[in-house]
């Protein structure tokens, strides 16, 4: 048992030493079983002196950098370069999509204040035309009698009170003053 656990001690030793020969991509899948390789080491090791050695090997994998190929590295970087470029396409048309949401709310908001100016313009139109429309109609009514001038008066008041809740629509208790 003591000659296992030296192998394993051995073993940890080498592991870094085998890590540093590897190199990416076309030793990638060899890199994943040094690590698997050493999970099962962390989990499995029920020595404390091979533990110890194990986290310190991990720490020290950890720190290491992991070499790759020359021809490889150029296509790393262009796929570095490739990928930033896409990434500020990407912004780009973020920000024009922004810009043509903004712009198309501008004009939807112009298009709603242009839209309650006409209709406050038309309702304004509307109230002028029903006021004048009553109040030359009222003349038409003529009674001698003190009851058509009540009459009279009172349809009177109520077309210039419409004429006003048409025109003011806020203020519709403006009769009760």
């Amino acid at each position: 048992e003591y000659l296992l656990l030296f192998c394993r001690m051995k073993l940890c030793y080498l592991l870094p030493k085998v890590k540093s020969t590897l190199k990416i991509p076309t030793d990638k899948h060899l890199l994943q079983q040094l690590e698997l390789c050493i999970r099962k080491l962390l989990c499995q090791e029920k020595d404390k002196d091979v533990l110890t050695i194990v986290k310190r090997t991990v720490l020290e994998l950890d720190r290491m950098e992991i070499s790759v190929d020359v021809f490889q590295k150029r296509f790393y970087e262009n796929d570095l370069l490739d990928q930033e470029k896409e990434r500020q396409e990407h912004l780009l048309l973020e920000m024009e999509q922004l810009e043509k949401e903004k712009q198309q709310n501008e004009g939807r908001s112009t298009n709603v204040n242009d839209k309650m100016f006409e209709k406050k313009r038309r309702d304004s139109k509307t109230s002028s035309v029903l006021a004048k429309s009553i109040t030359l109609s009222v003349p038409a009514i003529s009674s001698g009698t003190s009851a058509g001038k009540e009459d009279k008066k009172s349809k009177l008041v109520r077309s210039q009170s419409f004429s006003t809740q048409a025109l003011h629509p806020k203020y519709n208790n403006i009769d009760k003053c």
